[in-house]
């Protein structure tokens, strides 16, 4: 198993930490010099006959003056799933020799922790679950009455999961998630299986191994469990081809909240594009009204629902919320606007585009969009309507969902509409998944 490119150790040599000259008899040391660590993550989940489980690390990372090269290896078992984390990595903290700690004994699920902190190059060498892996117990403990379903997974404990017998002395089923939050991770792990005490203590305190923040959520309270994901299509006739919606993922919500499905849907001539939202939201927070502006040019819409039953948004589809308009009185007016739609600040367009009747201007402006998954700017440009007030095309509308947005509106360059435009031919629709550069998770609702 790799977990990323390590420079071969053969050809490392050994450098002094401290470099000594003697200068007017005077002696000076120049600063230590930086160490080289192996960097890399894993999560992986897998059946107790597949350990102990080994790696290999194939990046590595010079540090920061003065920091340290670490490694850090987590378990979690439930039934016959164990879940391994890795880090390795530079670090601020410490040196310290390898310590394990147990952080959750039997009888259920286990949590046991191992961390090192060393200063000497490519020293965070650890490859194997070896340290931390112990022999079944010769005799194992006694069943109980109790079954549960026990599950491991990045994505969903759904009902499939199987169920255990628990050991005596477990007495409650637990389903909850941990979110793991540093040493270059920003996951959830979904957790179920056996436990002593019906509470939502499964870390018993501990909040940071290493370098990585644990966070727990569990079901223990009765919060909502939503499904939770990004969604973005941009392309042409949106709204006649239906986009896919449906989310993989799930999250377990805070006590209070609602699960939310979002869509915003803007379309500028022949161009559009799709942002979908699914996850956990404050329902005081967010108004579920939809939103509507144009047609004639500009089309904007939103559909925001809020509902507050396990895994209730479900929308599969745009179909039904982004839906062709009725037709109308299509004759095309006599001005002619450059129009585009698309994320960031530089928008491609295509030859310029005759506007119906019932528009007067052309709109240039970027709408930033933060919350509900996405940060980011969106450009638009297209045929608009007259606004005897100001530019803005959105008036007093200050989020869509959960999504919050302010708009800066500009009169377009005229030497460039005429002169620098850029040519461009009919695109499908694309569909981009959180990895998209601009689209970030750091404004998901966090544990």
């Amino acid at each position: 198993m790799t977990i990323g490119s390590r420079r071969d150790r053969g050809s490392k040599t050994m450098r002094p930490q401290l470099l000594f000259w003697l200068l007017g008899g005077a002696l000076v040391l120049s600063p230590t010099m930086a160490l080289v660590c192996l960097k890399g993550y894993l999560i992986h989940v897998a059946d107790r006959s597949k350990f102990p489980i080994t790696w290999s690390v194939n990046l590595n990372e010079t540090c920061q003056t003065g920091e340290r090269c670490q490694e850090t290896l987590i378990l979690l078992e439930s039934g016959n799933q164990i879940a391994v984390i890795i880090s390795h990595g530079c670090t601020s903290a410490q040196a310290h020799e390898a310590k394990d700690i147990q952080h959750r004994a039997p009888p259920g699920v286990t949590i046991a922790s191992l961390t090192k902190v060393c200063h000497s190059d490519l020293c965070n060498d650890l490859d194997s679950t070896v340290p931390l892996w112990t022999i079944e117990p010769t005799n194992p403990p006694a069943p109980g009455g109790l079954q549960c379903p026990a599950c491991m997974s990045l994505h969903s404990c759904g009902p499939e999961a199987p169920l255990v017998t628990c050991p005596a002395g477990a007495a409650h089923c637990y389903s909850g998630s941990i979110r793991l939050l540093g040493g270059q991770l920003s996951h959830s792990l979904q957790v179920q299986g056996c436990v002593p005490h019906d509470d939502c203590q499964l870390l018993n305190g501990t909040r940071t191994i290493g370098p990585i923040a644990l966070r727990e959520r569990c079901q223990a309270s009765g919060a909502l469990t939503c499904y939770q994901g990004l969604f973005l299509y941009f392309g042409q006739n949106l709204r006649e081809q239906p986009q896919n919606l449906v989310a993989e993922s799930e999250v377990i919500c805070e006590v209070g909240e609602v699960c939310q499905e979002t869509v915003l849907f803007i379309e500028s001539g022949p161009n559009g594009i799709i942002l979908g939202s699914k996850g956990c939201i404050s329902p005081e927070s967010v108004s579920s009204s939809p939103n509507k502006i144009g047609p004639p040019g500009i089309i904007i819409a939103s559909h925001t629902r809020l509902c507050d039953s396990n895994l209730c948004n479900n929308i599969s589809s745009t179909a039904s919320v982004v839906k062709p308009d009725p037709p109308a009185d299509s004759a095309p007016g006599h001005l002619l606007c450059e129009t585009c739609v698309t994320l960031g600040s530089y928008c491609f367009t295509g030859p310029p585009f005759t506007c119906p009747k019932g528009t007067s201007r052309c709109y240039e402006g970027t709408l930033l969009l933060s919350g509900g998954g996405f940060s980011s700017d969106l450009t638009i440009r297209g045929c608009a309507p007259p606004n005897p007030r100001d530019c803005k095309l959105l008036g007093e509308i200050q989020a869509f969902g959960p999504m919050n947005v302010s708009e800066d509106c500009r009169k377009p360059s005229w030497d460039q509409f005429y002169f620098n435009r850029v040519s461009a031919t009919a695109a499908p629709a694309w569909a981009v998944g959180a990895g998209f550069l601009l689209v970030l998770w750091r404004d998901l609702p966090q544990f």
